[in-house]
């Protein structure tokens, strides 16, 4: 039934893929608690690049469900269980607090520039229920500079009215909020109405053969263009090879993330790549 809701069918007819999507939706029924008692969800590190001189100048923490050594599992896999089971909040609670624990270490290293920034993804969930003076004694506990620490929301997330003010909650405090987008059934321009942002991530930017390609890359340009007017940084994600590099160079975007340098990296491996790629990385 999840599975032919995505595709927009009223039924599908069950193959291999889908039994195993409905063993793994069983599994996580019975063990996602047992996954928090037995702390197993970690942050996964994304590096964000500046396409200028391509220096690592942040990374992406996402949740990662990592169960034993063969089996890590993204969140997306599990989300729609845990927001069932009101789970959400408190992964979101482990990942921010492991997040900081890590980019602080990343300091003490010596390993990131002082201008460097970490990025979390928000749930809507954890976004509303997040308590903002608490948040900053966390990080102050961790002797980080709010501003270098940026909230990941989804652009589905904004047409809440609460959600809206915990965003400019989170704002007030120094914090930076990004805002991720171009999705399926997206409503970019409505979206940028209503809250005020730091960072469009743009995703996946590609060109197709023919009209729809140059009608594509086009949408791209101005949003570009609109986000220097509104003082938004860009970021473009989903870099997969040197040919979108180069696009994404071209548009002028601020930072690139992507596949092409790296996938995320557990707390262990990031180091290594923090250490290897101090200078920037060659391609």
């Amino acid at each position: 039934m999840i599975t032919a809701k995505s595709k927009q069918n009223e039924l599908l007819i069950a193959d291999d893929g889908t039994r195993l999507i409905k063993e793994d939706i069983e599994i996580f029924n019975q063990e996602l608690d047992l996954g928090i008692k037995y702390d197993e969800f970690e942050p996964y590190f994304h590096p964000i690049i500046d396409p200028k001189t391509m220096k690592i100048v942040g990374c992406e923490s996402l949740v990662r469900w990592v169960k034993n050594d063969y089996r890590i599992i993204e969140a997306g896999k599990f989300k729609d269980i845990a927001k069932e089971k009101n789970l959400f909040t408190k992964i979101d609670a482990i990942i921010i607090k492991k997040s900081l624990e890590n980019y602080q270490l990343w300091r003490t290293k010596n390993l990131v520039d002082e201008s460097f920034s970490l990025t979390i993804n928000l749930s809507l969930d954890s976004l509303l229920s997040i308590n903002v003076n608490e948040l900053n004694i966390s990080v102050l506990e961790y002797q980080i500079d709010n501003k270098y620490i940026e909230f990941d929301i989804s652009e589905s997330d904004i047409s809440n009215k609460e959600a809206l003010y915990k965003i400019n909650r989170l704002k007030a405090a120094g914090f930076k909020v990004s805002l991720d987008t171009l999705h399926e059934n997206n409503m970019l321009l409505i979206s940028l109405f209503n809250v005020t942002i730091d960072t469009l991530k743009l995703n996946r930017i590609h060109l197709l053969d023919g009209e729809e390609g140059e009608h594509k890359f086009r949408y791209y340009q101005s949003l570009t263009k609109f986000s220097e007017l509104m003082g938004y940084k860009v970021m473009s994600k989903g870099i997969e090879n040197k040919e979108q590099l180069k696009i994404a160079k071209y548009l002028n975007v601020d930072f690139v993330q992507g596949y092409y340098f790296t996938p995320p990296l557990n707390d262990t491996k990031i180091l290594g790549f923090l250490n290897k790629y101090r200078e920037g990385i060659l391609l």
